[in-house]
């Protein structure tokens, strides 16, 4: 499921931003739009505090140096916006991503206004019309004062689940408007009363098996295409790698794995598994290299234990690169654990 900026930011900072820069303005009072008047200036919120001055960087220096973060550097902006044939903005899941995208840049109390000068650099850098830009500024103001809301609502929810996304459900709808909260939250809500239901039902003794499958049955039809999909994809995915197991312990080929998973997936995908198929084979050949001369150190009762320590890193060093290293040290580790483990169920 998406994850919001309200989790990517950590619990309570987009409150204390709340409180910093003044989004909401001490009352239940809703902040305004946000009002650009040339898109070619940061934009100012004076009427909700946002921005009292405007940063001093332009919108495209904003931008810039939002993408110049460490954790951005080489990453592509997710989302995008899209338009009808009439140039008219369209609320989609894109234009979700692409704000979360931006909103996830923030890293303490003073960015938001940054951040949303980052935004609008962006958008001027798509060639997008004014009337277009100025409205996803204001559906990014929308969706922040929804984020807030929810957070601050949070501490008010009980255990009880339902409870706290049918009070999400609502309050998406009071924020955001009806037109905008489907847009967003359609799907996610879909999913939830779907996760809902299928606790209850499974979680319902009284039912009967067969009963049980029809309901089970029943709320399939609750989940959105997008996630039918990606239980379909997840599914094929587990099974052909299930069958290509049988088929090597059978002793197929490469080729007939290949086609099999072009059959599936496509010859693209195919060919990155092959790919990744020798590149794990030569490892493991690697490995098993290394661990006959790492064997044949240890057993050699002629070497003190100084001497075999030295020789050992001497062996890491000739078979692999440091980061290589430290891999097979780490799954090394794991195998040790899981060696001991049962060993210390028994006792």
């Amino acid at each position: 499921m998406r994850k919001t900026p309200l989790a990517l930011v950590g619990v309570g900072l987009i409150a204390g931003v709340a409180v910093s820069v003044g989004l909401f303005r001490g009352s239940d009072e809703p902040m305004s739009a946000v009002s650009v008047d040339r898109p070619g200036e940061a934009p100012v919120l004076a009427a909700s505090g946002i921005a009292e001055e405007a940063p001093a960087l332009s919108a495209e220096e904003a931008f810039n140096a939002f993408m110049q973060a460490p954790e951005l550097r080489g990453v592509d902006v997710a989302g995008s916006v899209n338009v009808d044939a009439n140039g008219a903005l369209i609320l989609d899941l894109d234009l979700r991503d692409l704000i979360d995208f931006f909103l996830a840049g923030i890293q303490s109390e003073e960015d938001l206004p940054l951040v949303r000068t980052a935004l609008l650099g962006y958008l001027q850098s798509l060639g997008l019309a004014n009337p277009v830009i100025d409205e996803v500024l204001a559906v990014m103001d929308r969706y922040v004062e929804y984020l807030l809301a929810a957070e601050a609502a949070d501490g008010y929810e009980t255990d009880d689940l339902a409870r706290r996304l049918e009070r999400l459900h609502h309050l998406r709808r009071e924020t955001l408007g009806l037109e905008l909260a489907e847009a967003f939250f359609a799907e996610e809500e879909a999913y939830d009363r779907y996760s809902i239901e299928l606790r209850r039902i499974l979680a319902d003794a009284s039912l009967t098996p067969a009963q049980r499958e029809q309901q089970l049955a029943a709320i399939e039809a609750w989940l959105p295409e997008t996630i039918v999909a990606q239980q379909q994809r997840a599914a094929t995915i587990h099974n052909t790698r299930e069958e290509v197991a049988v088929l090597r312990e059978q002793g197929a080929s490469d080729t007939e794995i290949y086609r099999l998973r072009a059959e599936r997936f496509g010859s693209e995908a195919a060919e990155r598994l092959a790919q990744r198929d020798a590149e794990r084979s030569q490892w493991q050949r690697r490995v098993a290299a290394y661990r006959t001369e790492r064997d044949a150190v240890l057993n050699n009762p002629g070497l003190s234990d100084d001497d075999k320590e030295q020789a050992l890193q001497r062996l890491m060093q000739e078979h692999f690169s440091e980061p290589e290293a430290r891999r097979l040290r780490a799954l090394e580790r794991i195998n040790a654990e899981e060696r001991e483990r049962p060993a210390a169920e028994g006792d």
